[in-house]
């Protein structure tokens, strides 16, 4: 009986490790606020990673296929019921972030007797100005945290961390067209791996 929290303890710890080393080949997400909106750009040609969710709001994620296809659905359903039972507008990144997406990968990752999902997401919501996008990262825990613009999905935090600097010197306002920030993400990424 006194066993049992160790047991959780190790058991999450396990899936801490197996998750880490789902992600060692994935290939990063990065999302920047520019003057003609918000751009996801992710480096690796095959299976879809970036997807339009509802008016102004978009999704991106690195991991398992099933996965993202999985939570793309659940991001669908909570954005076209949230629409239909009070208004569009009332659809936004952090309720479906809050009511939808995050208790959903929470719940997977505490259940030992589920598999959790291998995933780290970026949902972005385009504002009425650069200055007002708002990017909400997810990761395969279930914690959730709100940006302004740019965000960044890697394989390690050390990774996410570097590309987010790197973005960071490379940006000072988001008023610059397509082409910059086009640049910009792609200098981000590779700044990472020739690191």
């Amino acid at each position: 009986m006194f066993e049992e929290p160790y047991r959780w303890t190790e058991a999450v710890g396990n899936r801490r490790a197996y998750i880490a080393a789902q992600f060692a080949r994935a290939s990063p997400v990065v999302c920047l606020s520019y003057r003609g909106g918000v751009l996801l750009a992710t480096f690796q040609r095959g299976i879809p990673k970036l997807y339009e969710i509802y008016d102004r709001i978009a999704l991106a994620g690195m991991g398992h296929p099933a996965d993202l296809e999985t939570l793309r659905a659940v991001a669908l359903d909570v954005a076209h019921v949230e629409g239909f039972q009070r208004a569009p507008s009332d659809v936004t990144v952090m309720r479906l972030m809050k009511y939808g997406l995050a208790p959903v990968v929470k719940r997977a990752y505490e259940e030992l007797f589920r598999a959790p999902f291998v995933i780290r997401l970026v949902l972005a919501e385009v504002g009425g100005k650069p200055d007002q996008d708002l990017f909400v990262t997810l990761d395969y825990d279930g914690v959730f945290e709100a940006l302004t613009g740019r965000a960044v999905t890697a394989a390690t935090p050390e990774a996410t961390l570097a590309m987010t600097r790197c973005l960071d010197r490379a940006k000072e306002s988001a008023e610059f067209p397509l082409e910059v920030a086009l640049r910009i993400a792609l200098k981000g990424n590779f700044g990472v791996r020739s690191a």
